[in-house]
């Protein structure tokens, strides 16, 4: 009873010079509402799905087998999306390709007609042009071909075709592209929805380094050692500052959420348990971060230097500036803290189903219990003497 009276009086402490702090309420509390505002209105656009009025798309085409004639002639319905320019050789192909005369290339090698008839492997060589929209136009077109082609293939293996209809290869009148959505939930989230919880997330995270700053300012302010000559071990001590910055923590991450829903509209969902759980986990990693940085760190400037670094690139390679980033960037991404605990109020944002969410929740936890038991092994270290 006596240790746990001893954690509180830390902890309440420490809230209290955090709560006083103006700028710390600044950067906390007003900063992220207004960065979720400034990206979700500047960024709106790349969430997006609008129509579209594309102009007629351009593709060369060098065709060195006779028999594929028929696959172009069949796309002529389709001149007002998609027009087929002939070309002798590649290189002509390519040279307009740079020149932006055509949009995309396709090369059809010769023989090709005759190899899929008998159901041996052949192949486009396809050629994207510089603008993506219109790329994504022609290669809608083109791979329905290539669809219906390797089902003609397919059907002459199996029942031993010696030929096959070439001429219905090419419709371009089917949808051969359907759109969905992998959190199956049926819903979309918003730019100010997406920067809502990459915000919220970012900025738990400095919550821990302000732990990690509370240890090195009692180092350099020269009040550790007369926590120490009352009866307070290092256990109280780590326990009580990582209790009142959590705190902290929590009750930024309930303001940002209010505030966000009240003033712009962000649809948090309506499962409190599991919202509670995650600001729970991504505070006890950040606060448990916090400590770990400054077992290593030798005072508030270096904290606050590397703790920046590291926010900053967890922030950028989960996705949180810029959500279309590469594939392999993409990749190492999903190793952060900051990429499980954003996409798990973006999962309950969408609210998508339970097994979807407790799988990033899982991931979530399991960092968090990593890093909290690094900071148990490495506490003793950031609140020593040295």
């Amino acid at each position: 009873m006596a240790n746990m009276t001893k954690i509180l009086t830390i902890a309440r402490y420490q809230l209290l010079r955090t709560v006083r702090s103006r700028r710390t309420i600044w950067l906390q509390v007003f900063m992220p509402i207004l960065l979720i505002f400034i990206l979700g209105s500047a960024l709106s656009e790349t969430f997006e799905n609008k129509d579209r009025d594309i102009a007629s798309v351009t593709a060369g085409v060098v065709n060195s087998d006779a028999g594929a004639a028929a696959i172009f002639m069949n796309s002529e319905s389709s001149t007002d999306r998609l027009t087929f320019q002939a070309y002798n050789i590649r290189e002509e192909l390519t040279e307009a390709l740079e020149d932006r005369d055509i949009d995309y290339g396709v090369v059809v090698p010769e023989g090709f007609t005759t190899k899929v008839a008998a159901g041996q492997p052949s192949e486009w060589e396809l050629y994207p042009g510089f603008d993506e929209v219109n790329s994504m136009v022609a290669e809608s077109y083109i791979e329905s071909m290539l669809n219906r082609m390797n089902f003609a293939q397919s059907t002459a293996m199996t029942i031993g075709a010696g030929t096959a209809d070439m001429a219905t290869i090419g419709d371009p009148s089917m949808n051969y592209v359907e759109s969905v959505r992998p959190d199956l939930s049926g819903k979309d989230y918003s730019a100010i929805e997406y920067y809502a919880a990459v915000m919220l997330v970012m900025f738990v995270l400095y919550a821990g380094m302000s732990t990690g700053l509370a240890f090195a300012a009692e180092k350099e302010e020269y009040t550790l050692d007369r926590l120490y000559t009352a009866p307070v071990r290092p256990i109280h001590l780590i326990a009580g500052k990582m209790l009142g910055s959590g705190v902290v923590a929590l009750g930024q991450s309930a303001v940002i959420m209010l505030c966000t829903r009240l003033f712009y509209g962000v649809d948090w969902g309506d499962r409190y348990l599991l919202l509670l759980l995650a600001s729970l986990l991504t505070v006890i990693a950040s606060i448990s971060l916090g400590v770990i940085v400054a077992a290593f760190a030798k005072n508030g400037k270096t904290i606050q230097i590397v703790f920046t670094l590291i926010i900053m690139s967890m922030t950028f390679i989960s996705g949180g500036f810029n959500p279309r980033l590469s594939d392999n960037i993409e990749r190492i991404g999903e190793y952060t803290l900051s990429y499980w605990a954003s996409r798990s109020f973006v999962q309950l944002i969408l609210d998508s189903p339970l097994s979807t969410i407790f799988q990033h929740l899982s991931w979530l936890g399991m960092i968090a219990f990593l890093l909290f038991a690094g900071s148990v092994l490495l506490g003793r270290k950031a609140v020593s003497h040295e």
